[in-house]
């Protein structure tokens, strides 16, 4: 048990030599364990190497045909292979036998998604456990999935539902407004998003999701108080702050924008954008060696910026 605790640990934090070290002492103790060959299917399955962890596997699964572990990764080696109908069999499998129900579902999810199968898709996520849609973290979660595939009608027509047994749930209204803003209709997204606020005005994330609307219509200055309401003193703060020094560019307002973009790169010294929106108030007020000086930094921190 300690052996495993330390091996899921070190997989946990993706530090696979040390992991691997883990599971060849392991295996010297115990060399019948079949714990350890799964744990190895698992690093060759990080390592991209889906050939060599599903023959690892299915020699496992030979020994325990019913051991849903082995399954659940099977089909994650299946699904990466592109043999989406072998993948479907392990997870329907794990899945029968209440392995990580959300997990699962979300998997067959994706699949259904990857070979256009959007009602199948939609049939998984309306089964998933009523805990997990309505938790924070889990929402995020399978959020990403209709944003990966840019289901952006489908998320809305999901968290309506939400919305209509939940109405105060405030990560439902903000994925709303997040998904709106993505399919750029920016003014059902301000409406969400003030929901948000409605709700929890000191969650930051309601203004910065309006802020981000209200500047691509081109309201700069209620963005910028969107903005500065929606900072907290992180690192994302950064970001921001390049976002309201944007706004102020837009209205010619180059002192102020200029003062924003260095407050950025003082957040964050790594943030390309931050220097070359300097650079670009820069060329504004014609000093072009500074210019130049802050597009080089730009270019050294994100070669393949356009």
């Amino acid at each position: 048990n300690e052996l495993e605790d330390i091996i899921n640990y070190y997989l946990d934090f993706d530090q696979y030599n040390k992991a691997s070290k883990a599971i060849e002492f392991g295996s010297s103790i115990y060399p019948f364990e079949l714990f350890y060959k799964i744990k190895r299917a698992e690093i060759l399955l990080a390592s991209q190497n889906t050939g060599k962890a599903i023959r690892m596997l299915e020699s496992a699964r030979e020994m325990e045909p019913t051991n849903v572990e082995i399954a659940k990764l099977l089909g994650d080696a299946y699904s990466i292979n592109g043999k989406f109908k072998k993948a479907i069999d392990c997870y329907l499998f794990a899945l029968n036998r209440n392995l990580d129900t959300a997990d699962i579902l979300l998997r067959l999810a994706s699949i259904s998604l990857i070979t256009h199968n959007d009602s199948k898709a939609m049939e998984y996520i309306n089964s998933l456990p009523a805990d997990f849609v309505y938790d924070e973290f889990a929402l995020q979660d399978f959020m990403k999935l209709f944003y990966d595939f840019e289901k952006y009608e489908l998320a809305q027509t999901f968290l309506k539902g939400v919305i209509d047994s939940d109405p105060y749930n405030y990560s439902a209204w903000y994925y709303l407004g997040l998904t709106y803003q993505k399919s750029e209709k920016y003014n059902k997204g301000i409406d969400a998003f003030e929901y948000c606020i409605a709700i929890d005005d000191k969650n930051t994330l309601g203004h910065l999701g309006k802020g981000n609307c209200l500047m691509e219509l081109k309201q700069y200055n209620d963005a910028i108080v969107c903005f500065k309401n929606s900072m907290d003193n992180d690192a994302s703060d950064a970001e921001v702050l390049c976002n309201i020094a944007e706004c102020y560019e837009n209205l010619e307002n180059l002192s102020s924008a200029r003062y924003y973009y260095l407050r950025a790169i003082k957040a964050d010294q790594e943030l390309a954008d931050g220097y070359f929106g300097i650079a670009m108030v820069y060329k504004k007020q014609e000093q072009y060696k500074q210019a130049e000086n802050n597009l080089l930094k730009a270019i050294d921190l994100d070669e393949l910026e356009s």
